[in-house]
């Protein structure tokens, strides 16, 4: 037999587009952890830094917000929900990030796969929960920017 009948998943010979396939699938499984991980860990830089600029934003294009010293509490409040929002985001992506204690044996296939489901489970369902966090903040300083004389 031929090195490359020996790879053979069914026995027989695979086009090179087929092996092209099944090396792309390879490395998708392979940097599925990695990409939902470096997700996490950009978005953290991205949402806080989103807090600054927002309130950079929101003094610069509304400073009569700001102009007097004694602002009301329901104000107070409404302008912070954007910062709010984000600042969340960036802890639950945090958590995403932060690595999980896993334990298995390299020698059961079963449990190798399963540890993996669960990380990528767990990092996707912190990825989505942070980005909807994210774009809420986004959104509610979009229209607090916006509409910010009605407040």
């Amino acid at each position: 037999m031929t090195e490359s009948q020996d790879d053979e998943p069914t026995g027989s010979i695979l086009s090179p587009q087929e092996l092209a396939i099944l090396e792309a699938g390879k490395n998708i499984l392979l940097e599925s952890i990695a990409v939902s991980r470096d997700f996490c860990k950009e978005m953290i830089t991205t949402s806080s830094g989103a807090i600054a600029i927002y309130l950079g934003l929101i003094k610069f294009i509304r400073p009569e917000l700001f102009e007097k010293l004694d602002l009301s509490i329901g104000r107070s409040i409404i302008i912070s929900i954007p910062a709010f929002f984000l600042l969340l985001a960036s802890a639950i992506f945090a958590i995403g990030f932060y690595p999980e204690g896993i334990s298995f044996s390299l020698d059961d296939f079963e449990s190798v796969k399963k540890e993996r489901e669960n990380v990528l489970n767990r990092r996707t369902k912190f990825a989505r929960i942070g980005f909807i966090l994210f774009l809420g903040g986004l959104a509610s300083a979009i229209i607090i920017i916006a509409f910010s004389p009605i407040i």
